[in-house]
């Protein structure tokens, strides 16, 4: 239980370290210990500070060890605008991959 604590506090510090502050973080899910999902908004135009938030996650280490095995390909997606009006922000997601896992 205190590995899995400090797991989740690692992943809260460093997800709200790297954010940069052009990402709106909507929400995130920490799943049996292993995976973290992430998900947010951006404004259309400072999307690609998206794939550097991602790339920023890949290399992410806690001491000399990465904390995360895994990082899926961030999905960014615009929003639908009403009307005839373009969209001025989009919606991003991924899921990070603890490498300690058995945490259940």
């Amino acid at each position: 239980q205190e590995d899995l604590r400090f797991s989740a506090l690692d992943c809260l510090r460093v997800i709200a370290e790297e954010l940069p502050t052009e990402l709106t973080l909507n929400s995130f899910r920490f799943y049996q210990g292993e995976t973290l999902t992430l998900n947010g908004s951006v404004p259309s135009a400072d999307s690609q500070k998206v794939s550097e938030y991602h790339l920023a996650l890949i290399n992410t280490k806690i001491g000399d060890e990465k904390l995360f095995k895994g990082v899926s390909s961030p999905n960014i997606s615009p929003v639908r605008a009403r009307g005839n009006r373009s969209s001025t922000e989009s919606k991003w997601n991924f899921e990070c991959t603890l490498a300690r896992t058995g945490f259940q």
